[in-house]
């Protein structure tokens, strides 16, 4: 296989970098969110979510929410997630950025369902919960 690069639009282009914190971490899954509000070959999403892991063999798995634009500013989500997806908020105008649901155990071992808002300041990412709740498994045990 060789890549070569195209000629025409829309051309392959870099859209975020792997900072320090995601350099030595092997990635797990990859999605992107949100929107530009541009339609065509301008639109783009807006933030993208990485769930990864360090490469030794019992080591937690870490969710990171990386803007979508040449800073690439991203933070770490939760270094003991369980689960982590992007989600359109209801009645998103054509510019959104996505709301985070993720999954996770608490210290007494329930697990955790939040819902967290993302809104850019200075063109960093920064989140709020939106809310948050305990799930009940009805007894299965899921470990």
């Amino acid at each position: 296989f060789h890549w070569k690069p195209l000629d025409e639009s829309p051309r392959p282009c870099q859209v975020w970098k792997r900072g320090p914190e995601l350099e030595s971490k092997k990635i797990l899954s990859y999605e992107e969110g949100g929107s530009n509000g541009q339609s065509g070959a301008n639109a783009r999403s807006t933030v993208a979510l990485v769930i990864a892991s360090s490469t030794t063999p019992s080591s937690t798995v870490e969710a990171y929410c990386i803007a979508m634009n040449n800073e690439s500013s991203q933070f770490c989500i939760s270094n003991i997630i369980l689960g982590a997806a992007l989600y359109r908020p209801p009645a998103s105008p054509s510019y959104f950025l996505p709301f985070v649901v993720t999954i996770s155990k608490d210290v007494t071992s329930r697990l955790v369902l939040d819902v967290e808002d993302l809104w850019e300041e200075s063109d960093d990412l920064v989140r709020g919960i939106v809310g948050s709740t305990v799930l009940d498994m009805g007894g299965a045990d899921i470990d």
